[in-house]
């Protein structure tokens, strides 16, 4: 049987599916964090290499020679962080499902979760987040719900000051599958719409006071680059403008902790949105697409652009002023970083 044939799709606890494109230099750390032999025939590690031109390909395939049973290459013409995402969730066999990116790592939790998620069958499960620098290495970790106890909770009474990130989520394959939202294709930040759409559906959820997922912050050419940002800031607004119209469409049948979450996911999006235009050159071309970007909002999506402005000093300042302050804002924004 080849490394990338058919495979065992029974008693699989958790599928992970790992978005690698050309990732070589990170992929054999992000694999060796799930090769923990304790709970390698509960786990499912679906390798999706989406069109990989180094050799994110060969080391995958090396993983799934070694553990057949554990690993699985999937090689697929380049479609962006969205699609696979889509194809992971197609092929998973896992009772629960988590996102991995290519470059990122699982902690020594990894056991302990599987463990846990024998017993699970929340539709969400929640867990702390370590943040890495790439750059000295220092560890932060976040806690996104701190003030609820470990266990299990109806979704509805989860108290969640911020946001949730694809990072700190794992979902119920099979929730996920029930009217699954397909993620954009062909397009970054999409990770995005993966941990937003769901939350809409969301019932019950697991509180998981220990990190599982290791984010490598600071790789060159990540989406969230300076260089990232100029390269794909459009991407950003029409995934941003997907997550205000999934809001609007849904918003009568929030509870209200999915409602707080996504409105706060949205404020921030919004405010990111116009710090990422005024890192552009300042040009009448973009000066103008400024101007654009508050139009549409408040013509679209008015009380997000009104509650983005309550919130935040930088976009009130953008928003009474029409967009005409752009000049400064841009000014503020490179001072800022």
């Amino acid at each position: 049987m080849s490394a990338e044939g058919k495979y065992n799709k029974n008693g699989k606890l958790l599928t992970v599916s790992i978005a690698a494109y050309n990732v070589e230099a990170y992929l054999t750390e992000t694999l060796e964090s799930l090769a923990v032999p304790e709970i390698l025939d509960e786990l499912e590690v679906l390798v999706i290499d989406d069109g990989s031109t180094d050799s994110t390909g060969e080391i995958a395939r090396k993983y799934a020679e070694k553990y057949p049973g554990t690993f699985h290459l999937i090689s697929k013409e380049n479609g962006g962080y969205g699609s696979t995402i889509n194809r992971g969730l197609t092929e998973a066999s896992g009772r629960y499902f988590k996102q991995l990116d290519g470059d990122d790592s699982f902690s020594e939790d990894l056991a302990d979760f599987i463990r846990l998620l024998r017993e699970r069958s929340e539709d969400l499960i929640i867990t702390r987040v370590i943040r890495r620098s790439e750059k000295d290495g220092n560890e932060t970790v976040r806690d996104y719900a701190p003030d609820m106890p470990e266990g299990s909770c109806l979704f509805s009474e989860a108290d969640i000051p911020d946001i949730l990130t694809m990072h700190s989520v794992a979902f119920r394959t099979d929730f996920l599958r029930e009217k699954w939202h397909p993620i954009t294709e062909r397009c970054v930040y999409t990770d995005l719409e993966y941990v937003t759409y769901p939350l809409v559906r969301v019932k019950t959820a697991y509180i998981v006071h220990r990190p599982l997922y290791v984010y490598r912050i600071g790789v060159e050419g990540q989406s969230i680059s300076a260089v990232g940002i100029r390269k794909h800031y459009r991407e950003h607004q029409k995934v941003l403008v997907h997550l205000c119209c999934a809001y609007r469409d849904h918003a009568s049948d929030l509870c209200g902790t999915a409602d707080s979450v996504i409105r706060t996911r949205l404020r921030l999006e919004t405010v990111m949105h116009m710090k990422y235009l005024c890192m552009l050159d300042v040009t009448p071309g973009h000066f103008a697409e400024f101007r654009r970007f508050l139009h549409r909002m408040g013509e679209s999506f008015p009380d997000i652009l009104a509650d983005t402005a309550e919130s935040s000093g930088f976009a009130r300042l953008a928003v009474k002023s029409g967009g005409f302050m752009y000049p400064l804002l841009t000014a503020l924004v490179r001072v800022s970083s």
